[in-house]
């Protein structure tokens, strides 16, 4: 790193992590947070940096209507002032405020907007002919800006904001001027009817002239707006030089004022990194609180901020260089003796790397007090850049800030220190808000969201969510999942007795410093930080949009920098509108299907695969807003010209295509086909993008090899690819979104299009070519597909031979069909499933040959990779599949399917095997149809304290127990069983959990399928629904080894057979 400082000002190297905006003298501007490569924090303060957007209209009309919209502008800007003082106590009239000479009123009139007009095309509608004229309008800072454009975008809107507000102040009194001493009262009438007129309300602004005008780019926070301008890359190395600041803002090592006007000042990107990352600080943090002791009862209710205490803080801390992790604790501890430190874990106890006697321990005898060390550790004594821990936003965060301001308020002094300060301007509190969401796949979620100045929040709960499908998503569960530890084991409802004892409080810090721990171990193992911040990089914007928003603006982010750089290179400026109402567009075709043959494939099946088949599409035709022409006839009408033998023409269209069944591929024009511009005529914005991304995402993968994995170069590079990877494939996403930035399911439409010509030519092309063998192209999906290879063109005598010879014909049939299509799309051989077993579309398994990998077993599809069926299923499913794919034993797994089944009605398989779970997406009077989760859920949250009653969100387990009822009143907790409370409807989870799966699978290969659950004679126990006889018969089961089960005799199918019609008085009809 280079640092250079004197007295005027200073040169030195940081990475940007986060930003936030403040407002300075009435101008915007921007605060850049970071870490130098040397461990300094730092912040610069970047002033006046004019935000502006643009409208569709000429000087000409604005000339004539900006008097009108001034006026406009001044009482929207007057009437925010007023709600905002209303809303932070504005001690004073309100009304002399607003109308008083220098008042609110006249400080808004002297609002300055500058226009300037430019010329260029909204990227919607880039025409032939002259240029449309726009006019680029600036202001001060971003909340002016936002207001001209709502004033701008819809007036009656905003008149009637000002109706409303010219109301609320005529209901305001002015303030009367006391009587003088000895002051006639005909003189003390005068001075008041004087005093009246001085605030009078000035007349209404007159009827707006204009309807509503097309705005483009001001949807766009000024903080990216001025980044791209600027060159500066969020998340990456940059340069500053400035001043330090004589009065920092923040508590940052360094504090930086770069001034805007001042040419020797500025914020760069540096060319040369000093090193792939910098060691941001992360804190992960865990609470735990005291449940409330209700008197004469065991269990324990909730607690609850207003009334039950923080009994400590466990801490975990790591920088993202050398990655040494270090704990904490903070204990309250109100009573003799002190803590000083932790012993060991028990040896059974101890089954990671984390040592409880290396947490450092801090006791307090105040809550509050305990609180405050807590803000100075993060705000003084670490520093974090990132702080995170496990449902931190719903929980932690929520529950700390709301007792500290409970206790603040208790201390009756405004001036005593306010402990839920934690960012990086000392005095600046943590903000909650709270938001509520739905999703189909999640249902209704409230969360919440913290603003804390300089730092972002890395929630591994919502990250994990969102990356991962898990049965649970309890910290216990994702631990074993990804680290193979557990939660130190503490009982809920014995929290408030641990506190009162130092053994106790000692049990209770190591378990919670532990839980602080675990989150970061995951961040670090499977980079989840490292990947969010190369996210960011790419795509262009802030960390915290890629952690809390969706995808659609990092598109939009590269689409606003790709315009602007032409533009500097002398092109025509295009803009990005901001839509109200996107146009109205019809659902459109997905993906192509090639229909499946099922089946059990024993001979080798190919996978040929479409290399980034979206993106390559879009490049290859050059398909982009600017480019889209709806039909043939508008493109001709456009003069543009093609036809299927001209090598240049000036647009191409999508074809559709027709292939009957046995006949030949061909395609076929219509009249609706969707059309493009070809890229000499107009080269898109959006294949542009696309071909930079898969540019730089061949290099990083190329650079990767030359670290070793885990580094973190090699983490950091791995980073990067697989950020240009999402990039790629969410810009047709972002083209067929429903509602958004910017929504053309005509693009969309034509991708999907393209895609199912170009895998079924891939079809009739392979298979035409190898006819002779009887070569059957089996499946396709998307961009992929599936060929199987039999033994005349297959030959071998041992497996290695036989998977040789297929990965030579699968690289000649990529090749060939390669040729076939337009370039950049390649059609690759990807590997080989030997053998497969197709059941449908989407749903397969195979023991799967890629080159220069290690065979594996591949399962797509079936119960063993889903969350919705007990663990009996995915274990024996997976079985089955290691037997018929990896040792292509048919008999030993019937056999072993069999074995499974008379297990089951035994009831010698174990209770953890039969528990089902399921998400509860929202409360249970909220679902229309009854479902065994959902009455157990509503079951529970009538009989359990809140403490262990289920929540919307949670995933409930679940067993079905003997009964007449219907299934879903048969629901019962895991617990209950394992308890002797119940039984297990060991018939149940055969008829509905077991039989079908396993049928799928072997309904392919043999067509004898219904004999494997056939067994004769079996020892079952009696299952009852008294939950005395229940509990009996639980602890009581008979076990025994008599039973027998006569081998079948399996009759295999023959997939490619013709099935012989039978001729019925139905299909004869």
């Amino acid at each position: 790193m280079s640092s250079s400082n004197n007295h005027w000002g200073m040169t030195t190297t940081f990475q940007h992590l986060a930003t936030s905006r403040f407002t300075k003298s009435g101008k915007s501007c921007l605060t850049f947070y970071g870490r130098t490569a040397s461990g300094e924090s730092i912040a610069v303060h970047v002033h006046d940096i004019k935000p502006y957007g643009y409208i569709k209209a000429n000087m000409n009309w604005w000339n004539t209507e900006s008097p009108y919209i001034i006026e406009y502008l001044k009482w929207i800007v007057a009437a925010d002032r007023m709600e905002s003082a209303e809303k932070w106590g504005h001690k004073g009239n309100m009304r002399e405020s607003m109308l008083r000479e220098n008042g609110w009123l006249d400080r808004a009139a002297e609002t300055a907007i500058e226009a300037t007009e430019v010329k260029g095309y909204n990227i919607r509608n880039v025409h032939e002919g002259d240029t449309d004229k726009f006019i680029r309008l600036q202001a001060q800072n971003g909340n002016i800006l936002r207001n001209v454009i709502k004033c701008i975008r819809n007036p009656q809107k905003a008149k009637q904001l000002i109706i409303d507000c010219r109301k609320k102040v005529r209901g305001l009194k002015a303030k009367r001027p006391k009587m003088g001493m000895g002051e006639e009262y005909d003189d003390y009438v005068r001075r008041c009817n004087e005093h009246a007129a001085e605030f009078k309300m000035p007349e209404m602004p007159g009827e707006p002239h204009w309807d509503k005008v097309e705005c483009m780019e001001t949807h766009l926070g000024e903080d990216l707006v001025w980044m791209v301008d600027n060159k500066v890359p969020a998340c990456g190395w940059l340069t500053v030089a400035g001043q330090i600041s004589d009065n920092p803002r923040t508590v940052c090592t360094i504090d930086v004022e770069v001034f805007t006007s001042n040419s020797s000042q500025y914020l760069k990107e540096c060319k040369e990194p000093p090193q792939p990352m910098a060691p941001f600080r992360v804190l992960s943090y865990d609470i735990e609180s005291q449940p409330h002791v209700v008197e004469g009862q065991t269990a324990t209710l909730f607690p609850e901020p207003e009334r039950d205490p923080i009994l400590c803080i466990g801490i975990s801390c790591f920088n993202m260089v050398d990655m040494k992790l270090n704990q904490l604790c903070f204990m309250w501890e109100p009573e003799e003796p002190t803590t000083l430190s932790y012993p060991p874990l028990a040896e059974d106890e101890q089954s990671d790397d984390y040592r409880q006697e290396n947490v450092e321990v801090r006791s307090f005898k105040d809550e509050y007090d305990m609180l405050l060390a807590f803000r100075r550790f993060l705000q003084f004594e670490y520093d974090p850049d990132i702080i995170t821990g496990y449902n931190i936003l719903n929980f932690d965060n929520v529950y700390t800030i709301n007792r500290a301001m409970h206790l603040w308020a208790l201390k009756d002094d405004e001036n005593y220190p306010k402990a839920w300060c934690w960012g990086r301007m000392e005095q600046r509190e943590c903000r909650l808000k709270k938001k509520y969401t739905w999703t189909a796949q999640r249902g209704g979620q409230t969360t919440f969201q913290c603003k804390m100045e300089g730092r972002e929040f890395l929630d591994v709960m919502k990250v994990v969510m969102a990356d991962h499908k898990l049965r649970s998503y309890k910290m216990d569960n994702v631990a074993a999942e990804f680290l193979g530890t557990r939660k130190i084991d503490i009982s809920y409802d014995d929290i408030p007795i641990m506190q009162k004892t130092q053994p106790g409080r000692i049990r209770l810090g190591g378990y919670c410093a532990k839980d602080a721990w675990i989150p970061n171990c995951i961040i670090i193992k499977m980079c989840k930080a490292i990947n969010a911040i190369l996210m960011s990089q790419v795509a262009g914007v802030s960390l915290d949009t890629i952690l809390n928003r969706g995808q659609q603006i990092r598109t939009v982010s590269l689409m606003l920098k790709k315009v602007k750089e032409r533009a500097e290179k002398g092109d025509i400026r295009w803009f990005i509108p901001d839509e109200d109402d996107p146009p109205d567009m019809n659902k459109f075709e997905g993906a192509v299907v090639i229909d499946p043959i099922p089946g059990f494939w024993d001979r080798p099946v190919a996978t040929l695969d479409f290399a980034s088949l979206y993106p390559s599409i879009m490049r290859a035709w050059n398909m982009c807003f600017s480019t889209i022409l709806s039909n043939p006839k508008e493109a001709t009408d456009r003069g543009y010209v093609w036809n299927t033998k001209m090598e240049n023409p000036t647009y191409r269209p999508v074809r559709t295509f027709t292939y009957p069944k046995g006949g030949k591929f061909e395609y076929q024009s219509l009249g609706t086909d969707i059309c493009f511009k070809t890229a000499d005529q107009c080269r898109g914005i959006l294949p542009e993008i696309l071909e930079e991304l898969h540019t730089q995402r061949k290099l990083a993968k190329k650079q990767r090899k030359a670290f070793a994995e885990g580094s973190m170069d090699y983490n950091v590079l791995d980073g990067r690819q697989l950020a240009l990877k999402v990039c790629m494939n969410s810009v047709y996403g972002f083209t067929g979104a429903s509602t958004g930035f910017l929504p053309e399911k005509r693009i969309a439409s034509a991708v999907t299009r393209a895609g199912r010509g170009m895998a079924n030519e891939t079809k009739f092309m392979c298979e035409d070519r190898y006819k002779e063998y009887g070569v059957k192209v089996v499946y396709g999906d998307t961009d992929s597909v599936f060929v199987h290879f039999p033994k005349s063109l297959c030959p071998g005598e041992t497996r290695e031979e036989i998977i040789k010879n297929a990965n030579k014909i699968g690289e000649e049939m990529g090749v060939m069909c390669t040729k076939a299509f337009l370039p950049p799309n390649d059609l690759e051989f990807e590997k080989v499933y030997y053998p497969l077993l197709l059941k449908g579309k989407k749903r397969y398994a195979g023991f799967k040959f890629e080159p220069g990998c290690k065979p594996k077993l591949d399962v797509k599809g079936f119960e063993c990779v889903r969350r919705d069926f007990a663990p009996i299923v995915s274990k024996t499913q997976k079985k089955i599949f290691v037997l018929l794919c990896e040792q292509n034993n048919v008999e030993a797994a019937v056999q072993f399917a069999r074995q499974v089944v008379g297990d089951l009605l035994e009831g010698r398989v174990p209770v953890e095997d039969l528990i089902m779970s399921k998400q509860l997406t929202r409360p249970p009077e909220q679902y229309k149809n009854p479902a065994p989760h959902v009455e157990l859920a509503r079951y529970l949250m009538k009989t359990l304290p809140p403490t262990q009653a289920p929540k919307v969100g949670e995933r409930i387990n679940y067993i079905i127990k003997p009964g007449r009822g219907r299934t879903f009143e048969r629901a019962a907790r895991p617990e209950d069983v394992i308890a002797g409370k119940c039984s297990i409807d060991y018939q149940w989870y055969l008829s509905n959990q077991l039989k079908e799966p396993l049928s799928r699978v072997f309904e392919m290969i043999i067509d004898n399928t219904d004999e494997i659950f056939k067994v004769n004679k079996l020892s079952k126990p009696t299952v009852g629904t008294n939950s005395m006889f229940s509990s009996w018969v639980s602890k009581k089961r008979p076990r025994t080894s008599n039973r027998t089960a006569a081998t079948i005799d399996i009759k295999r199918k023959n997939n490619l057979k013709k099935k012989k019609k039978v001729t019925t008085i139905k299909n004869f009809f």
